[in-house]
């Protein structure tokens, strides 16, 4: 019986979408199955775990015309409705391989049918969390993963990255962290508090991480993110202590977004990457790369300086380019070839003729093969020394101020544009193709600012004296949460109403 429903199961699914007939055909007898008397042994659940995986090849049957003509609820479909009560009966069900094949006929069941669990099924799978073997657990943390919503993604984030806390296997801490950073993706427009999942995930493992950064690589650049992302990572920029791959993932927002900050936080950030820069370069480029990365710190914090300076171009404030102007000439002379020419670009872009010259003078030694090119990031540059080169002997002359605030509202000093026209049509950094530019990471628009320190409360008519240090609690005023309040608890977040 088993290997007949399943064989059939395989059939119908290329079948039925094309006939409706045959699947309402088949609907009725899977229903016929999972509504009769099934024994309670290993056999019997999997004949119940075949018919609800085949219930998952069927699509729902479509809402029936209301007729008064409005938008009544259409009536619970008997196949899924089936399916899910004989699962609820699977997971309550002694034997752990019947409990991992309820959650994977269910997993299927939700992935396939758009089925959602409710009333005791929820309990059931929350109960599955904290069973004693790790297969049912990992099943489970699949199924809440497949049925999360927006008002359920930070506690299925939370009980992910447990799980990641518990896991010993790198395979297993890799996939956790994957359909965390996933989940977290898509609802973080709407849910800022989901970013810490994803710095999480960044310092945990580089195979997410990698992944992340792809696809945040698709965001438009007139995002409505991207100002929130420029100021949240340039504070991590300036005041440091982060883990290192979320300062690489930091720098490269602030290089892809730094024209959207305010001047003064610009300037910070462009002060505290000059700080670290002799330290990057004093130490060994090989010992600190990272695995899989073709470029050193040094080169990494180099590339974003000039990334951040083609961004802003007439709207880096002066006293940013003045310490820009100060801390690159040493590295441009330094022994590191990528790290020198990705300076001297830099220095390039603050519109400096000679500095133009020198560019295109190291373009055509490592070209001919007179300096080392060892990396890819050499031919890149050299390409852009070479355009910056071309449009030197045209340079337009500073223009003139116009009157009014500058584009972020704000009347600061800034570096005349003395671009390239041969320039304005794109970045040249689109060539720079070894290193990710991620386009966005951030938080809503206004979770992004500094908090403000809480206002101080006085009390009237009360002289000025040493504040009594409160009295203990009473245990028996507030008594520890029960068993079952902590599991509903745990069951109203896993698994809100769509009203919450």
């Amino acid at each position: 019986m088993k290997k007949t429903i399943s064989e059939t199961r395989l059939l119908i699914s290329y079948l039925c979408p094309a006939d409706s007939g045959l699947s309402e055909t088949f609907s009725q007898f899977l229903v016929s199955q999972l509504t009769a008397p099934v024994p309670a042994t290993v056999m019997g659940f999997a004949i119940l775990c075949e018919c609800v995986s085949a219930a998952a090849t069927l699509p729902p049957p479509p809402a029936p015309p209301d007729p008064a003509g409005g938008d009544g609820s259409a009536p619970a479909d008997g196949l899924h409705a089936a399916a899910l009560r004989c699962t609820a009966l699977m997971l309550r069900s002694a034997n752990g391989n019947v409990r991992y094949a309820g959650l994977s006929a269910l997993c299927r069941l939700c992935e396939a049918g758009g089925a959602r669990p409710a009333g005791p099924l929820q309990l059931a799978v929350v109960q599955c969390l904290r069973d004693e073997d790790e297969t049912v657990r990992l099943r489970a943390l699949q199924l809440l993963h497949a049925v999360a919503t927006e008002q359920s993604a930070a506690a299925v984030c939370q009980r992910l990255l447990e799980a990641v806390a518990a896991a010993e296997r790198r395979p297993l801490r890799t996939l956790l962290l994957g359909r965390a950073a996933l989940l977290a993706e898509r609802y973080l427009t709407r849910r800022p508090q989901l970013l810490h999942v994803i710095n999480r995930v960044l310092e945990e493992d580089e195979a997410p991480a990698a992944r992340l950064r792809s696809r945040l690589a698709a965001e438009p650049p007139g995002g409505p993110l991207r100002p929130a992302a420029a100021r949240l990572y340039a504070e991590l920029v300036v005041g440091g202590g982060a883990a290192p791959a979320v300062q690489r993932m930091a720098l490269w927002v602030v290089g892809e977004t730094g024209h959207l900050l305010e001047p003064e936080l610009l300037t910070a950030a462009v002060g505290a990457v000059c700080d670290r820069l002799p330290q990057l370069a004093a130490a060994d480029p090989l010992r600190d790369r990272q695995p899989g990365e073709s470029s050193s710190p040094l080169q990494q914090h180099l590339h974003a300086l000039s990334r951040l300076v083609w961004e802003c171009r007439a709207e880096l404030p002066a006293a940013a380019a003045a310490r820009l102007g100060d801390t690159l000439p040493p590295l441009a002379a330094g022994p590191d070839p990528a790290a020198a020419q990705l300076a001297r670009c830099t220095l390039a872009l603050l519109g400096d003729a000679e500095r133009l010259r020198r560019a295109a003078a190291l373009a055509e030694d490592v070209l001919s093969g007179r300096a080392r090119a060892d990396f890819t990031l050499s031919f890149a540059d050299a390409r852009v020394a070479a355009e910056l080169e071309r449009g030197a002997a045209v340079l337009r002359p500073p223009p003139v101020a116009a009157a009014g605030p500058a584009r972020l509202g704000a009347s600061v000093p800034t570096v005349s544009d003395r671009s390239s026209p041969s320039l304005e049509a794109g970045s040249p950094f689109e060539t720079l193709g070894t290193l990710p530019l991620p386009r966005f990471l951030s938080v809503d628009e206004g979770d992004a600012s500094v908090d403000e320190p809480p206002p101080v409360w006085t009390l009237k008519g009360r002289a000025p004296g040493p504040v009594s240090s409160p009295a203990a609690p009473d245990p028996a005023a507030h008594p520890a949460p029960s068993a079952e309040d902590e599991t509903a608890r745990e069951v109203a977040a896993l698994f809100p109403s769509d009203d919450s």
